[in-house]
């Protein structure tokens, strides 16, 4: 689901930095599942199930914290979204 994503982004000439901060509106510097589930839907065009949601936001929580951070979604993302 990485590819795909990053790969929409790319498609929209958006960056994950950009998308992070729309997600991020109160610029607190960390997301939630509810908004990780909100990107999925908006650049895949798919209802993700609750479990790949928090499979991903696993995967992308490096400092396994609870809360997807700025610079964990960018890094993960951004090598991706050529």
């Amino acid at each position: 689901m990485f590819k795909q994503l990053a790969q929409s982004f790319f498609e929209y000439k958006t960056t994950p930095e950009k998308v992070f901060r729309i997600e991020d509106p109160d610029e607190t510097g960390v997301i939630n599942l509810q908004r990780v589930y909100e990107v999925i839907k908006a650049y895949l065009g798919q209802r993700a199930s609750i479990a790949e949601v928090r499979m991903l936001a696993e995967k992308i929580d490096t400092s396994r914290n609870g809360q997807i951070e700025q610079i964990e979604f960018c890094s993960k993302l951004e090598p991706l979204c050529k």
